[in-house]
């Protein structure tokens, strides 16, 4: 779409915002720009902010012949486009550079990192963060901002190919920033990146991110890790990062958890077996027997989420475990009776077996109870209950232990 000289003869703000609304429409129609006519510097500056992918005119020179174009091109530090460069430019240009955010566009060759674009938002924004305005054509990072870039340019370079915008959090002379970039295009030699900086330091929310809760949630997102130091007892603990403190101690619990299904469940796979044998010695235990069987039904329908540890799953299922202990007690004590099935070969394994279980489960929740005391006690105690409220870590449940509970009954 050309944009006529006329609208630069007397470029009037009327005439600028008419030329800054046909260049947006364009981009977000995916036509490009070109404008003729342009003389001065003033009106070349305009356009190019304004996101123009083509300008032409007097301001650069008048028509000459090739070797003479090649030395005001040299002049002018500028270079030639190729036609194989066209396509990786013409994507470029579909950004909107007529916008109020803190953007930037940057070239990467590998061998530095330069500026194509910056807007006044974000020069504001380098200020505020304490670093040196930037110019088009120069480096973006100054020999006296080496550091920051070591921080920043490797993550520019993992960005996926024309990908979304990813951030990232940096400290930098007493700041946080943050930066939102992502890839806009690439050729053999070079990538454009597209960013947008912040000083979250010297944000709207600075009071509230003056509390404790509001600077241990900003450290989350700038530090890879964070533990506390206690220096009364001397001990460091690890409460948040790559293998966050919470998660840990949460996949702790579950493993032993697991464990204590799976012996809950080896008890309920002996129970046919040891019905179905006294059920063939016994005439008067039928009651015991449909005890035993419902019990055994009623616990394998009790189920955990082990992704809360829901308070009143885990009492149905202890109070449905507890029942078949206790029916399975009975039983074996209405054996008592039968001298015939008590000398039964068989049924003397299942007993070993019963009693094996019976000491397994007691190990087994004595382990899970271990696991959720470590992890409840980072959920209540000061500092870290505060990243527990944070992100939702909850207080779990554990096993209450019963008078007598820390042996296997004696009739196993």
């Amino acid at each position: 779409l050309k944009i006529d000289k006329g609208f630069f003869t007397s470029f009037s703000r009327k005439s600028r915002s008419i030329i800054s609304s046909v260049i947006q429409m364009s981009k977000e129609i995916g036509i490009q720009t070109l404008a003729e006519g342009v003389e001065t510097d003033d009106q070349f500056r305009f356009l190019r902010d304004a996101g123009c992918e083509f300008i032409q005119g007097y301001y650069f020179a008048k028509p000459a012949p090739y070797d003479q174009v090649i030395q005001i091109l040299k002049k002018h530090h500028l270079v030639m486009e190729t036609r194989s460069e066209a396509p990786f430019w013409d994507k470029v240009g579909e950004i909107n550079l007529n916008t109020d955010a803190p953007i930037a566009i940057l070239e990467d060759d590998f061998l530095r990192v330069k500026t194509v674009f910056v807007s006044k938002g974000h020069d504001i924004e380098r200020t505020n963060c304490g670093l040196m305005p930037v110019f088009t054509g120069g480096d973006y990072f100054s020999q006296e901002e080496s550091y920051l870039g070591s921080q920043i340019i490797p993550f520019l370079r993992a960005l996926p190919q024309e990908g979304k915008g990813f951030r990232h959090f940096v400290s930098y002379e007493g700041n946080y920033l943050q930066i939102t970039a992502c890839e806009v295009t690439r050729n053999s030699s070079s990538r454009i990146y597209l960013i947008k900086l912040a000083n979250i330091s010297m944000s709207d929310s600075t009071l509230a991110n003056s509390t404790l809760n509001g600077l241990l949630r900003d450290s989350m997102r700038i530090f890879n890790k964070i533990s506390i130091l206690n220096t009364e007892t001397r001990t460091l603990e690890f409460v948040w990062g790559e293998n966050n403190g919470f998660v840990k101690k949460q996949e702790a619990m579950t493993t032993a958890w697991g464990q204590v299904e799976n012996v809950y469940q080896r008890r309920a796979d002996l129970v046919p077996n040891l019905v179905a044998l006294v059920k063939n010695y016994t005439e008067y235990e039928q009651g015991t027997l449909i005890a035993v069987t419902e019990a055994r039904a009623k616990a394998a329908n009790a189920n955990v989420n082990t992704e809360n540890f829901d308070e009143n799953e885990f009492a149905d299922f202890e109070s449905a475990q507890n029942e078949l202990g206790n029916s399975l007690n009975r039983l074996i004590v209405s054996v008592e009776n039968y001298p015939d099935l008590k000398a039964n070969e068989e049924y003397l394994t299942l007993q070993a077996q019963l009693t094996g279980c019976e000491n397994r489960i007691l190990t087994e929740r004595e382990r899970f109870n271990e696991t959720a005391k470590v992890y409840n006690q980072s959920v209540r105690k000061f500092p870290s209950n505060l990243i527990a409220k944070m992100f939702g870590f909850e207080k779990r449940p554990y096993f209450e232990a019963d008078n007598g509970s820390e042996k296997a009954p004696d009739t196993f």
